[in-house]
């Protein structure tokens, strides 16, 4: 098992990325200040569970989060028949969710029982999770809107893509080719904001992570222009609006930032 404790204190990030293809990956909010949204459906503090290899396009509010990866193989051996027959259910869904009360629950348990923990790979918290599934609390994850999702996907390809400069929605609509109406609704429908702010944010994220990862070498402006923002000045701006601390701070701050 594997276990990670995010925070995100701020403002609300957008996060995207594909989760390992031989784990299963639990995220369970310890605590969560506002709502957020997850491929496109709304996230209201209920733990999200997905099978390996499942891409996620997030909303993440101020948060601390508990992510456990598990290899299902372990899991299901912790299972009884009835436990296991839900984890059958889930792989063929994608994954599964936990109401936020119980995940609550589980996620203070689980989080206690890895800082009792020397090795992470105590088995406590697999069963835990175990008996969470025995009791059928977990439900199958709906049907997604994989139309939304894919234009959200695409629009992150063709951003990063071309991250040294910003892009104007009429030029995404006409790669994408789709009207702008419904590249609108693409994103509100996935993550509840405009393809401008996404795209935005998007490079500002970007810039950090430059920053983060060539601190103490990299220079604030050499971060800038790779993500498209030629303007210093706002650029710092927007960059402290975001992540609570202008670009200059992070750089000294880098190494003790996870």
């Amino acid at each position: 098992m594997r276990a990670v404790v995010a925070s995100y204190r701020n403002a609300s990030t957008y996060h995207a990325g594909t989760t390992p293809p031989d784990l299963w990956t639990f995220s369970f909010p310890l605590r969560m200040f506002a709502s957020g949204r997850l491929n496109a459906r709304p996230w209201l503090g209920e733990a999200w569970l997905f099978k390996g290899g499942q891409p996620f396009d997030a909303l993440l509010p101020p948060i601390d989060l508990l992510i456990l990866q598990v290899d299902p193989a372990i899991l299901a051996s912790r299972c009884d028949a009835p436990g296991r027959a839900q984890l059958v259910r889930w792989w063929e869904a994608g994954g599964a969710t936990l109401p936020s009360s119980e995940a609550r629950l589980v996620a203070k348990d689980t989080f206690r029982s890895l800082l009792r923990a020397i090795d992470v790979h105590e088995d406590a918290p697999t069963a835990l999770l175990a008996q969470a599934i025995g009791r059928g609390l977990l439900r199958p994850l709906e049907p997604s809107h994989d139309e939304a999702l894919t234009v959200v996907r695409r629009t992150r390809q063709f951003a990063v893509a071309h991250r040294h400069r910003p892009i104007q929605v009429a030029e995404l609509c006409e790669v994408l080719d789709l009207p702008r109406r419904k590249l609108q609704y693409c994103f509100r429908t996935v993550l509840d904001t405009t393809p401008l702010h996404y795209m935005h944010a998007l490079r500002l994220g970007g810039a950090r992570r430059s920053l983060l990862q060539g601190a103490p070498t990299v220079r604030v402006r050499a971060a800038a222009l790779e993500w498209g923002f030629a303007h210093l000045g706002r650029f710092s701006d927007d960059y402290r609006r975001l992540f609570g601390e202008l670009p200059s701070e992070t750089v000294r701050r880098a190494p003790t930032i996870c």
